[in-house]
């Protein structure tokens, strides 16, 4: 798993996508006064479906396989859901975390000797641009400390769609579980908090969810791109 992705990154590939037969709804620069930070500042204004074409892209533009689809057909239009998604396991390009391992990664993952509140600390300064410190404007990626595995930002800045319908896991032990169609309210989970939200850092602790409608271009939300382990 890597930071989240830059709006330079985000420009590159999409200029790529609608050249090579993509319909692709445009993503933002997150918003600072006047423009204030030129670079590494985190894309947002995603849809969670905008978020799975442009990493289908992104695979290609890579050459690598795509993962998601509509039918037998690689996803390449995000405004296109008449078919039946799927996630192909098997490919090895680029996508979204599991909840599962957003959290776990937000969290240190093997390196934590114990877990903090917020990715990489209890002190939410240390490490999150969130409503308290942000002025409300998103930051360059990498200006807060990292955390255990060296990963900025997971707490605050950018909030971050992951894969999962939001759904209860119960209260029964569970290994890396997965919830692909609707349980509940039928939203896909969004974590890590975000620049603009208030309680006091409460959304930006690793253990808060929230989530939104797939189809919602959220002005604050961005990605963090995962990729399965190679074999």
């Amino acid at each position: 798993m890597c930071d989240t992705t830059f709006c330079e990154l985000w420009q590159e590939v999409y200029t790529w996508a609608v050249e090579n037969g993509y319909t692709l709804t445009s993503a933002k620069k997150g918003y600072a006064t006047n423009d204030a930070y030129k670079s590494f500042v985190p894309a947002m204004n995603f849809s969670w479906n905008m978020a799975y074409v442009w990493l289908n892209a992104y695979s290609e533009y890579k050459g690598l396989e795509p993962v998601y689809y509509r039918g037998n057909t690689v996803w390449r239009d995000d405004s296109s859901t008449s078919d039946t998604f799927k996630w192909d396991r098997t490919k090895n390009g680029f996508r979204l975390p599991t909840e599962c391992e957003w959290e776990y990664a937000a969290g240190g993952g093997n390196l934590a000797e114990t877990r903090t509140i917020y990715s990489g600390s209890n002190n939410i300064d240390d490490v999150a641009w969130y409503n308290d410190n942000s002025g409300k404007e998103a930051h360059p990626v990498g200006t807060k400390k990292p955390n255990q595995l060296g990963i900025y930002d997971m707490s605050g800045n950018a909030r971050e769609w992951c894969y999962d319908y939001k759904a209860d896991y119960g209260t029964g032990e569970l290994t890396n579980p997965v919830h692909s169609v609707y349980y509940g309210s039928g939203y896909k989970v969004i974590r890590g908090g975000g620049i603009v939200w208030r309680y006091h850092g409460v959304n930006e602790s690793i253990y808060h969810r929230d989530d939104q409608d797939e189809f919602y271009k959220m002005s604050t939300a961005g990605i963090r791109i995962a990729q399965n382990a190679a074999q």
